[in-house]
């Protein structure tokens, strides 16, 4: 679906919010294009009177079965009643989710076989939804992100809020779901009415530690219950971060069914590590051989780390009033990284990225 402003009108998001306090963002004032193979099919939504809750939909189609218009209003009305239509990417409340720019993937340096984990799990799952259906198995993916804070679990979460067209993208942080089993359930309530969605759980440990350490098992236990029970999650990927994986409770960690892949995300080898350094400092001057020296006093040090070690070297070079990151700034930047390594909470010996699967 793609969405287009009408002439001598702006798109305008509206917020609905029905008896159960559950708030709904929809465009209004705008135009959708949907195209299935080569037909077409064109919406017009208007809004009604200002505070109301009625929406004026027009539709015009082409290619589209004599058979397929039939009973037209209906759908579109249940297509409404089910949920957000238009915000691709939302917050776990059903508002835009606003990131600070789009994200993309040149900007995750990973281990290589992490990498392409990440995408092939992402892009093979939204591609495959009529082999599932052959292969008779449920039509849903769990992932279990985990490593020390900083190597980009975060970022990937962007990468797939800026990229992913095809699916909605539904992110949840642990402020999210203070609300305990009735919060969990709305989160998927909305995920679920999307119908090919990204659900990106951050944090999953703050709210899904082993049962009576967290002080929410009503949380803990509605979301196995989401996860695993008797609602359909048909078309939904549930992504899930943490900074501690052995404080999850094992019932969500290893049931195969809740999550089927576990990915490592650690420190990067030390090819990755240098080309992070280029893409940040080459425009300041810096060359691959000048950042060739630093292969081996950067080994463990994580993708934050090395934005950090970036952005020390600019400073450094900005108070000496130039424009360009000296070998001098570098390696005062290197030893002030390598000395906040040291001291963070989170960060353990040194090793390299590595991939662990279940199912």
């Amino acid at each position: 679906m793609r969405i287009g402003s009408p002439r001598g009108r702006e798109p305008v998001r509206r917020t609905f919010v029905d008896e159960e306090g559950r708030r709904t963002s929809l465009y209004t004032d705008a135009r959708y294009f949907l195209r299935r193979g080569e037909a077409w099919m064109v919406l017009d939504l208007h809004s009604g009177a200002a505070g109301g809750g009625e929406v004026e939909v027009s539709a015009a189609a082409v290619g589209l079965p004599e058979e397929e218009l039939d009973g037209l209003h209906d759908r579109l009305a249940a297509v409404f009643d089910r949920g957000p239509t238009s915000v691709r990417r939302m917050t776990a409340h059903g508002d835009e989710l606003e990131l600070e720019r789009e994200f993309r993937w040149e900007e995750l340096f990973l281990h290589p076989s992490v990498l392409d984990d990440l995408r092939l799990e992402v892009e093979r799952f939204f591609s495959r939804r009529e082999l599932y259906q052959k292969m008779q198995l449920p039509y849903r993916r769990g992932l279990l992100l985990h490593g020390p804070p900083g190597t980009g679990k975060t970022l990937f979460g962007k990468i797939l809020a800026s990229t992913v067209r095809d699916a909605a993208f539904v992110w949840v942080t642990a402020a999210d779901v203070v609300g305990g089993a009735g919060s969990i359930r709305h989160v998927f309530e909305r995920a679920r009415a999307c119908h090919r969605a990204i659900l990106f759980f951050e944090d999953l440990d703050f709210y899904a530690a082993h049962r009576g350490r967290s002080g929410r098992d009503d949380t803990l236990g509605e979301l196995l219950v989401q996860l695993d029970g008797m609602n359909s999650n048909d078309g939904l990927f549930v992504i899930a971060t943490t900074n501690d994986l052995e404080a999850i409770e094992p019932a969500l960690r290893d049931r195969p069914s809740r999550f089927d892949r576990t990915i490592e995300v650690g420190a990067a080898p030390a090819e990755v590590r240098l080309a992070h350094l280029q893409r940040l400092l080459e425009p300041f001057g810096v060359g691959r051989a000048a950042l060739e020296p630093l292969a081996g006093p950067t080994e463990g040090l994580v993708g934050a780390q090395l934005q950090e070690l970036a952005l020390v070297a600019r400073r450094n070079a900005l108070e000496r009033g130039s424009e360009d990151v000296s070998a001098d700034d570098l390696e005062r930047a290197l030893a002030a990284a390598r000395s906040f390594k040291s001291k963070i909470v989170g960060f353990g010996p040194t090793e390299t990225s590595f991939l662990c699967s279940r199912g």
